[in-house]
């Protein structure tokens, strides 16, 4: 039996499990597949900072409007100009990309079914932090990815720009700048109806920036609180915060998410104080949190023989009374350094740092008989969590 012999019900049931390259290549066997799958084919788009990619989606919005409504997903991928650009001009290059991609980005109107933006700049840009031992088209590229990041944002949050009702929204690999969300009413406007939000940052060393520290600094104590997690998003139900840098002081008083389910950060510093403010968002969600990620999340020691006002051990016993539904936990710690290397250690590690530099020294190294005394604890909470899914699942 072909597919043209067979009933419409069994091809809605093949349509339904194919994935989009498979739906778009069903749409040219006959009529009823073309029309099947038709909506499932175009759900996603992806496109680059490549000029070619960006006239590609722009001429397709154009001459295909209708398909252009079932898109439910835009993708952007940062690409590095000096590996595509064989003329070496690349400030031409990035002016005309930077261009389009605005075109773009101002006009989400023409996607009315956008509910999903998954947009990631360059995770390579870290190689930028010594300009001088470098050829002159790698740090055109670094500031081009700062223009492309700039261009993007001051698109989406123009005075005349079309407002979508995202559920989810990713920006990876963010390069810290001033003024960076300057239009806050239309940006809360975007932000106000998401389910998840994900956001990685870049650490100083990663941009050629005079003031960078300043920049860095204000990213993570005003705009990622004040911007982004301001005012609250209630349906929020997942929040990923990821620095590559480590980041002390993340205010996140008086925050909290009623439906949030899961939570996920990466090189955020816990305080060693009884009311550290990481510590403290953590369990006012005590009641609805079930999934808990701590990817190199030290605890800060200003020396080595510092009072212990806070401990890990501590921490894990406030996280088993508190977190009631938790059903699932990753302690984890990077052994790379830059967004591009996720590498990671083997161990469960909840860890101390008497130092956090910017970037390159070996994560956990000292401290360690601190951390081997708060062993037990983390132990217990794993085991809590552990019999806690168990539990879940066979019910």
């Amino acid at each position: 039996m072909s597919l043209n012999d067979c009933a419409v019900e069994i091809l809605a049931l093949i349509v339904a499990h194919a994935d989009i390259k498979s739906l778009r290549i069903l749409r040219a066997v006959n009529t009823v597949l073309h029309d099947l799958a038709t909506p499932g084919a175009f759900t996603l788009m992806q496109f680059t900072n490549n000029i070619v990619s960006c006239c590609t989606l722009r001429s397709f919005v154009k001459l295909y409007t209708h398909l252009a409504t079932y898109i439910t997903t835009l993708a952007f991928r940062w690409t590095s100009p000096a590996a595509i650009s064989t003329s070496g001009l690349i400030d031409r290059y990035t002016r005309r990309s930077n261009v389009t991609g605005v075109a773009i980005w101002a006009a989400l109107d023409e996607f009315p079914a956008l509910v999903d933006l998954d947009v990631s700049f360059s995770s390579d840009t870290h190689k930028l932090s010594t300009p001088c031992s470098l050829p002159d088209t790698e740090v055109e590229a670094g500031y081009s990815a700062t223009e492309a990041q700039l261009c993007m944002l001051s698109a989406l949050t123009g005075e005349n720009a079309w407002i979508p009702q995202l559920k989810s929204l990713k920006l990876a690999n963010l390069i810290p700048m001033d003024g960076l969300y300057s239009g806050k009413d239309r940006w809360a406007e975007i932000l106000e109806t998401l389910e998840k939000l994900d956001i990685s940052v870049h650490g100083i060393g990663a941009f050629l920036q005079e003031h960078s520290e300043l920049f860095w600094n204000r990213m993570w104590q005003s705009s990622i609180p004040n911007r982004f997690l301001r005012p609250l998003q209630r349906q929020l139900a997942s929040l990923t915060l990821t620095s590559d840098q480590p980041v002390r002081h993340l205010d996140l008083r008086h925050l909290h998410f009623p439906m949030l389910r899961h939570l996920e950060l990466g090189g955020i510093v816990f305080d060693n104080e009884l009311n550290c403010p990481v510590q403290s968002f953590i369990l006012r969600h005590g009641g609805c949190l079930s999934s808990l990620v701590l990817d190199s999340c030290p605890m800060f020691m200003p020396t080595p023989d510092a009072e212990m006002a806070c401990s890990w051990g501590t921490v894990c016993e406030a996280f088993i009374q508190a977190l009631v539904i938790l059903t699932d936990l990753e302690v984890h710690l990077r052994t790379g350094w830059g967004l591009n290397d996720l590498t990671r250690s083997g161990e469960n590690r909840l860890t101390y740092e008497t130092l956090v530099p910017s970037y390159g020294y070996v994560r956990g190294d000292n401290l360690r008989h601190r951390e081997d005394a708060d062993r037990p604890a983390l132990t217990r909470l794993f085991a809590v969590v552990t019999a806690r899914h168990s539990r879940t699942r066979k019910s």
